[in-house]
């Protein structure tokens, strides 16, 4: 199920410049990745599988790194989500916790942990991942799934 709330603004990161002559996916790299020590997004051409293969090894390796590198903040959780234009079936958690390895986000998950899939219209990349250390999101009050 897609949520049908408003895409939250991903940054120029995931965008084709046009002025380099990029013309389609094909045409550019396979993955790119952003990070801070409170934030965390990429993109990519395609859904990170489990078993990664190729380019895609790279990719979860990057992104590991990178994951484990936000810093946590008392009392803020987790914000996983994921923009795509893929309105097929597959379980969000696992391509943007799991595929990934939990133990890479598990230091900045003590306090909570929430995550979505959206809609996106975009065809620039097909795969948008953003990972932010932040307050409970406006998009999920009081909705408490889970306790330690």
């Amino acid at each position: 199920m897609l949520l049908a709330t408003a895409a939250p603004k991903f940054s120029a990161l995931c965008r084709l410049a046009s002025s380099a002559g990029r013309a389609s996916l094909a045409d550019m790299m396979d993955y790119r990745i952003e990070a801070s020590s409170s934030r965390v997004e990429a993109c990519s051409s395609s859904r990170l599988a489990f078993e990664p293969k190729g380019w895609q090894l790279d990719y979860r390796a990057e992104l590991r790194q990178a994951l484990r590198a936000l810093k946590p903040v008392s009392g803020h959780v987790l914000v996983a989500e994921l923009l795509t234009d893929d309105d097929h079936f597959f379980d969000v958690e696992n391509v943007l916790l799991y595929n990934v390895g939990t133990s890479n986000v598990r230091p900045v998950t003590v306090d909570g942990l929430a995550f979505r899939r959206l809609a996106s219209a975009s065809r620039h990349m097909s795969y948008r991942t953003r990972y932010t250390v932040a307050a409970m999101p406006d998009w999920l009050p009081g909705r408490r799934l889970g306790a330690r």
